[in-house]
């Protein structure tokens, strides 16, 4: 997302720049800079929202564990 909103600012200000310059074509690529960094930030804020957690719980064994189950320990369990 920050590549993508680098590429954003650097679309709206060669925007600026046309729409100063008289390119009536700046408005036009102006907005679609816009739009389409408006369309990737909404899609991958639903695309987080719906994923599922994919971190494991952190697995912490005592040295009674350990000894009792001698096989955790080579499995690196």
């Amino acid at each position: 997302m920050t590549i993508t909103t680098c590429f954003a600012v650097v679309g709206i200000l060669f925007g600026v720049f046309l729409i100063a310059s008289g390119n009536s074509g700046g408005w036009i690529f102006l907005a679609l800079v816009v739009v389409i960094y408006a369309g990737l930030a909404m899609f991958l804020n639903i695309m987080r929202k719906n994923s599922p957690v994919t971190s494991r719980p952190r697995i912490t064994m005592t040295r009674a564990d350990c000894i009792a189950f001698p096989r955790v320990m080579v499995m690196g369990w």
